[in-house]
């Protein structure tokens, strides 16, 4: 038996504490005592008679008072920790209370279908049609006017009444429990109303005609949402990986003075970040056993083989992301990845021997830094050549360093490279 009660679920606190109007537009009222504050603050600038400094001081207390409302409702209220993983409920079901699951945007929209009495997928169409504007992409690709199905819904209620007197019709259980099964595939913590949309194209007799006018499955209706879902959440300026992905005040400061070694090398971390972390897909075989290899206290360089386009940076860029939102295995969280240009280093030095001293030393502010994972591309470039001008041959001054523990070292090449040089 499905168990599924809103008002007993973490979220409902969210739910009631946004109807009150000083915290659900909290927001605005930040930005208009921060526009009094300013606003007061230049007439004291320029010198006109009145105490406005103390008045624009006054305002911009209130306006620090409701950001912090605004901060705590967004950020936690609405937020609440789930004491299970949505994986782990999966596994009994029957013993959870779905509406725990909810996000807050889907908690809202089950909320108003709440109040009209019983509770069936028609009347959750509705309001999802009517009150989720974060869909209204969504509706735009898939050709309907949503104003006219409002419309048509509405009609539909007038002639025949809802389904059910009472409670939470069969239909819509189904469509709930279906939902926490999309969430859980797309790999959501929470569901969200993306979900049920796509839960809705499968068990709501009304938009499964219309997305059938169009020829569209609940498939189609899954791939376009999933696009939706994402972006709204890469969006999302609450939530916890993406607060994170700013970075932490002092990071950069955490780790040993490398000024040498920068001169040399491209910030792969820094690059990854002014993107956002873009998303990369697959190799997730390929990149946890990386992951495993960096993480040994010893011998824990490697070396990626593979033709150029295969996907050799998306692996590494995999682990990148995960360790600076502090994903991955511990001994590789919040590390730099650096690619070392061996190329501006044999421009800069001027014999073998200069070539040697340099390496030897940003090798050693390698180690010394503590939390820099050195990345080589065309590794085989550099290892196992004739030394002489014009061509470097690293592999006897990196020899000694492969066993130190602070030193890692991830050597991107080709098969043919691999096999003929390394």
């Amino acid at each position: 038996m499905v168990n599924f009660e809103l008002k007993e679920a973490a979220i409902y606190r969210a739910l009631t504490y946004n109807k009150i109007i000083f915290i659900r537009r909290a927001d605005l009222f930040a930005k208009l005592f921060l526009l009094l504050s300013v606003g007061l603050f230049l007439f004291f600038l320029f010198g006109v008679e009145g105490s406005f400094l103390g008045w624009s001081t006054f305002f911009f207390v209130f306006f620090f008072f409701f950001t912090e409302i605004e901060m705590f409702f967004k950020g936690y209220i609405q937020r609440p920790k789930l004491l299970i993983s949505i994986d782990e409920a999966a596994e009994n079901i029957e013993s959870i209370n779905i509406a725990d699951f909810l996000d807050f945007e889907s908690a809202r929209i089950v909320e108003k279908t709440e109040k009209m009495g019983g509770v069936d997928s028609y009347l959750l169409l509705f309001f999802l049609l009517k009150e989720a504007k974060e869909m209204d992409f969504v509706f735009y690709r898939i050709l309907m006017d949503k104003e006219q199905s409002v419309r048509e819904l509405e009609n539909m209620f007038r002639e025949r009444g809802r389904i059910s007197d009472d409670g939470y019709s069969e239909c819509f259980l189904k469509t709930i429990v279906d939902a926490f099964n999309i969430a859980k595939e797309r790999g959501n913590e929470r569901i969200m109303i993306e979900d049920i949309f796509v839960a809705l194209s499968e068990h709501n007799g009304y938009l499964q005609d219309n997305l059938y006018q169009k020829g569209l499955r609940k498939k189609d209706v899954f791939e376009l949402t999933s696009w939706q879902a994402r972006a709204r959440y890469q969006e999302d300026p609450w939530l916890y990986k993406n607060l994170i992905k700013r970075g932490r005040i002092g990071s950069e400061w955490s780790s040993g003075y490398i000024s040498f070694l920068e001169k040399f090398s491209i910030d792969w971390t820094k690059g990854m970040k002014l993107a956002g972390f873009p998303e990369t897909v697959g190799h997730e075989r390929e990149a946890d056993s990386l992951e495993r290899v960096l993480s040994r206290n010893e011998i824990n360089s490697a070396v990626l083989v593979g033709e150029p386009g295969s996907g050799r940076k998306s692996i590494i860029q995999k682990i990148i992301k995960k360790s600076f939102l502090g994903e991955s295995l511990p001994e590789i969280n919040h590390r730099r990845f650096l690619e070392l240009d061996l190329s501006a280093v044999a421009t800069h030095a001027q014999g073998i021997e200069e070539t040697e001293r340099v390496l030897d030393e940003i090798f050693k502010e390698t180690v010394r830094a503590g939390n820099i994972i050195l990345i080589i591309n065309d590794f085989h470039e550099f290892v196992g050549g004739e030394q002489k001008p014009g061509v470097i041959d690293i592999s006897g001054v990196l020899g000694p360093y492969l066993h130190v523990p602070q030193f890692r070292i991830i050597g991107v090449t080709s098969y043919l490279g691999f096999r003929q040089k390394i």
